[in-house]
């Protein structure tokens, strides 16, 4: 977990060809009008006050992070969705964040996600693989996941397995549920809360310790405004907390937050 050399550099560096492709492609999807031909795609900005992954702050000191979603419908019910998602840091510096000092202004992570989604009764199952890839600095790594989701009572639970059969060979397993409450006919709110759990492997690689726990503890707070031409601006607060002492320990021992809250501003579109 423990960080690179600090750089003294604190102003942002310049963009890169991949930075600049990836803002681009956001870009057009977010200035689109017409959908692509039966596809869905879906493209959303974000700019966060912080990136926190499974209760470890990876940059307290601002990151822009871009998507980019593609589901083709198949068979009925059944559609196979990629994405490609990354992270972006503001500064030079992380702060106390696991991500290595001096790329501001580049992507620091990227991820691609492949699964196949199916609807079953009132939810969805799907399975997938996600490639974590740190292009200026990182060991990189791979996980196979499964999600099942649907709706109960009005709230919206989901459980979520990954296994990383790359770098850790170990077991995640996340629990949330969520609630949204449509406003009007443009408007929305929702809240949330999920809870992590890692096996002595995942445990060790993130949060430094050989032993396994429930691992963290979020929770969130959203507003939704729909705008013009399938166009949405939001805004969002989250709240993180590693719960087993020993996990707490260890984060905080490296130098890290095992508790910590951030906002952030997301514009997006969808068709």
């Amino acid at each position: 977990m423990r960080k690179r050399e600090k750089s003294f550099a604190k102003a942002i560096g310049p963009c890169g060809r991949m930075e600049i492709g990836l803002l681009a492609i956001v870009a057009m999807v977010l200035l689109a009008d017409v959908p692509v031909r039966g596809e869905r795609v879906n493209g959303t900005i974000l700019v966060s006050s912080q990136y926190n992954f499974r209760g470890v702050t990876q940059n307290d000191r601002g990151v822009i992070q871009p998507q980019v979603d593609l589901s083709i419908p198949f068979a009925g019910r059944k559609s196979v969705d990629f994405a490609v998602w990354g992270n972006i840091d503001m500064t030079n510096d992380t702060g106390r964040g696991v991500l290595a000092d001096g790329n501001g202004g580049h992507l620091s992570e990227v991820d691609f996600i492949g699964s196949i989604t199916r609807d079953i009764g009132g939810g969805e199952v799907s399975a997938g693989i996600t490639s974590y890839n740190f292009p200026n600095g990182g060991s990189s790594t791979s996980e196979l996941f499964l999600t099942a989701g649907g709706e109960v009572y009005g709230m919206n639970p989901s459980v979520t397995v990954a296994y990383d059969f790359d770098l850790v060979d170990g077991v995640y397993v996340n629990g949330a549920l969520q609630r949204t409450q449509e406003i009007g006919s443009r408007m929305a709110a929702s809240v949330g809360a999920s809870l992590g759990y890692a096996d002595r492997s995942q445990a060790e690689v993130y949060y430094g310790v050989r032993s396994s726990g429930f691992a963290d503890l979020g929770v969130y707070a959203s507003f939704d405004y729909l705008h013009w031409n399938n166009k949405v601006l939001g805004v969002s607060v989250h709240g993180s907390r590693l719960l087993a002492g020993d996990f707490r320990d260890a984060v905080e021992q490296s130098g890290l937050r095992s508790g910590t809250v951030w906002g952030g501003v997301t514009v997006g579109a969808g068709y």
